[in-house]
């Protein structure tokens, strides 16, 4: 690696931001790699020193206190191309002649349309770095970065014999249900209802719980799913939580097409909510196809990948 040391900035677990799983999964990937690797925030006491020759990754939104230098390279989720965004009109701003280089971290898919971004992904462009990140050499003062998110496990702890793990009628989930998604989780639950399946739900912001007790209580669930709304679909997202659910032996269950398109038959489809719920149980027990897609996570999906990614962007296409 080219720079001395990474450093994650911002969203630590105890703030119960949803971000603050996907930090502590570049932490604990970037630890494995045995790289000297810091998680900081703004109420730590550090010397902003360490910031010198650091290959620094933060989310836009989360950024205040942090130091910038001019020695380093920062790799910002959420940085935003849109100037008609008045919470943040013109992210680039911050870093531009501030920085020895930074790249825009964004969504890997088809493209992206929210508050922040307006975006469509040209392949031409954007160059295939592995199965779950791109590059694309930007013309505005900073480059593009695209990717996905990945499993909180390392690929040492993704064992093909939990597909066999002992299961409760349960369904956890460990996520924000709000106004844009809940009309999903209604014909989810009514379908788990029909087959005694009981529907758990932890908010992350009201009780943030660890990633390792996350885990736990998924392992212990029967099934689990992920379900994603116009604008996730829309972009192509493959979220982190289907990746999460099928390292740690289980089937993945969703409504998504492009999860759909990755995994092909190795996961339960349907656009449907309540009909995904039984195409799940048709799979629940297919155990040789859940073990195939865990291989798949563990090959290319963990933080291990996400982090040889970044490093690779950062040291080989300057």
């Amino acid at each position: 690696m080219r720079h001395k040391r990474i450093i994650i900035w911002g969203y630590k677990l105890d703030t119960g931001h949803t971000h603050a799983y996907i930090h502590y999964g570049f932490y604990i990937g970037a630890m494995a790699l045995g790289i000297e690797t810091h998680w900081i925030d703004s109420r730590d006491n550090f010397d902003p020193a360490l910031f010198n020759d650091a290959l620094v990754i933060t989310e836009q939104y989360g950024t205040k206190g942090m130091p910038l230098s001019s020695s380093s390279t920062y790799f910002i989720h959420y940085l935003g191309n849109r100037s008609d965004n008045v919470e943040n009109p013109n992210g680039a701003a911050q870093y531009l002649g501030k920085v020895g280089r930074f790249l825009d971290f964004r969504y890997n898919g088809y493209g992206w349309t929210d508050k922040n971004y307006d975006y469509v992904i040209d392949k031409t462009k954007a160059l295939k770095i592995s199965e779950g990140s791109r590059f694309e050499k930007g013309i505005n003062g900073y480059d593009l970065f695209y990717s996905i998110f990945a499993t909180d496990i390392l690929p040492s702890e993704i064992n093909l014999t939990d597909a066999y793990a002992p299961r409760q009628r349960t369904s956890f989930f460990a996520g924000t249900i709000r106004s844009d998604n809940e009309y999903l989780f209604d014909p989810f639950k009514k379908a788990l209802a029909e087959n005694n399946i009981e529907f758990v739900h932890n908010c992350p912001f009201k009780n943030p719980l660890s990633p390792q007790e996350i885990k736990k209580r998924i392992s212990e669930s029967y099934l689990v799913a992920d379900l994603r709304g116009e604008v996730w679909q829309r972009g192509g997202y493959i979220p982190c939580r289907t990746l999460k659910n099928i390292s740690y032996g289980h089937l993945g269950v969703t409504n998504s097409w492009a999860v759909r398109d990755m995994f092909g038959e190795d996961v339960a489809y349907h656009e449907d909510p309540y009909q995904m719920v039984y195409e799940g149980l048709k799979k629940v027990s297919n155990f040789k196809l859940i073990q195939r897609a865990m291989l798949y996570v563990k090959e290319h999906h963990t933080y291990v990948n996400r982090v040889q990614d970044i490093i690779k962007v950062a040291d080989e296409y300057v």
